[in-house]
């Protein structure tokens, strides 16, 4: 008889251990699994963060409308590319023709300047509020119903190249502008010494015709102008076309700017331009204008008293030398030259505007003090186009002005600081 085979007997001791270890297995699993989400988390979060929600993450907000991170980095690239551009090509242009004390520091003071403009903070700070006003322009195009058609862009694009499709266009006719009277009346020469005209003489620094690059500085006022590389004629569309892929490939490879992102700097341009317009449309080429001298004195009793001494004989241009707290004006007798009525201090325009040549008018209290003005004379110019576009655009950053102190605006300093970029930069060859 076949022996039979003893049974292992498990004790329930046994059996407590086999299951104890079974769950130190499945809780060292379930925390190494944990450990790899959370990692594998950190990672992906951190990639979502960067790609995902800093770029939407605003820098400030225009009336209820963000401006996002994204969009104020590709501006500030754009700037920055702008500015390296213009210090490359001063900086050539210094190997050129820095070869006199003259020239090295007058090229030396322009790169230093232009060096100066891509400090991070303060660009940023430019950015933002260009950024902030072009809210403010598009807000408020949208309500008159302005827009800006792809059509229009390629249009801006093309002139900023030189290019056009249809013929160089011809220059339109213009109002002349009226001249200043070049000598005075009897009476205005009884009040002022005319300034001697001097005739400017040639000095060592030549007239640079800069080699154009695809560029444009950014300024209080930005824009979206290209300078292209100049080129010979006749310039085809087949050579814009190839002109303008080179400026696309230089600004994506050093400023991670698409051609998207330029054209909307572009149309935002354009709508600028088409706002002023809309808004200074009936803005008259004749403007009233008046020549005037002042006394800024530090009180009413200081301003009386020169009233009082001027009434006895006092010379005015001496007088005002003498007290005027004006320096600019104090140092040419108080004389404040042809200026815009509408452009003067709303108090003194309404005491100016019915004087005679020599009468006086004043104390006026003004923002500056208490002021004493002299009338020399008055005219009605009538503007040329660059003054009459100066005026418009003077005027439409009045209104640009006004329009955000009433704004509600919100700015995240610690977003776009933490956030502006800092390339492209300068060759570290060059400084």
């Amino acid at each position: 008889m076949a022996r039979e085979s003893k049974q292992k007997v498990i004790s329930k001791k046994h059996l407590a251990r086999i299951e104890r270890e079974r769950i130190q297995k499945r809780y060292v699993l379930l925390a190494s699994a944990v450990v790899i989400i959370l990692a594998v988390g950190a990672i992906v979060l951190g990639i979502l963060d960067q790609a995902v929600l800093t770029p939407q993450e605003p820098v400030a907000v225009v009336n209820g409308e963000n401006i996002t991170t994204r969009d104020f980095q590709a501006q500030a690239r754009y700037y920055r590319y702008n500015i390296v551009q213009q210090f490359n090509q001063t900086y050539s242009f210094a190997q050129a023709f820095g070869d006199s004390p003259d020239m090295q520091q007058y090229f030396q003071s322009q790169l230093q300047q232009l060096q100066s403009q891509l400090d991070p903070i303060p660009l940023g700070q430019q950015v933002v509020d260009i950024m902030i006003e072009d809210v403010i322009v598009e807000q408020k195009a949208e309500e008159l119903g302005i827009e800006v058609t792809d059509e229009e862009v390629d249009e801006y694009v093309q002139e900023q190249f030189g290019f056009f499709a249809d013929g160089t266009p011809t220059p339109q006719p213009t109002p002349a502008a009226t001249k200043v009277p070049a000598t005075l009346s009897a009476a205005q020469l009884q009040l002022i010494t005319p300034t001697p005209t001097l005739t400017p003489t040639l000095t060592a620094t030549p007239a640079l015709t800069v080699t154009a690059t695809a560029t444009a500085a950014p300024e209080a006022t930005p824009t979206g102008v290209l300078t292209p590389t100049a080129t010979a004629t006749p310039y085809t569309q087949e050579l814009f076309n190839e002109n303008y892929d080179e400026t696309l490939e230089s600004l994506d490879a050093a400023a991670s700017v698409s051609e998207n992102q330029l054209r909307d700097i572009v149309r935002k341009q354009i709508l600028r331009e088409k706002l002023a317009k809309e808004l200074y449309a009936d803005l008259p080429y004749e403007q009233e204008q008046v020549w005037l001298r002042q006394i800024v004195a530090i009180d009413e009793a200081v301003a009386n008293t020169a009233i009082e001494r001027l009434n006895n004989g006092d010379d005015f241009g001496k007088l005002a030398t003498e007290l005027s707290q004006d320096v600019t004006t104090a140092t040419k007798g108080g004389d404040m030259g042809w200026q815009p009525l509408d452009s003067l201090d709303p108090a003194i325009a309404e005491a100016a505007a019915d004087l005679e040549t020599g009468e006086l008018a004043g104390p006026i209290q003004t923002e500056a003090g208490w002021v004493v003005i002299q009338s020399i004379g008055q005219q009605v110019k009538t503007l040329s186009e660059s003054e009459y576009l100066d005026l418009q655009t003077q005027k439409f950053y009045t209104w640009l002005d006004e329009q955000r102190e009433a704004a509600e605006v919100e700015i995240y300093d610690e977003v776009w600081q933490e956030n502006v970029p800092t390339r492209p930069d300068i060759p570290a060859g060059i400084i």
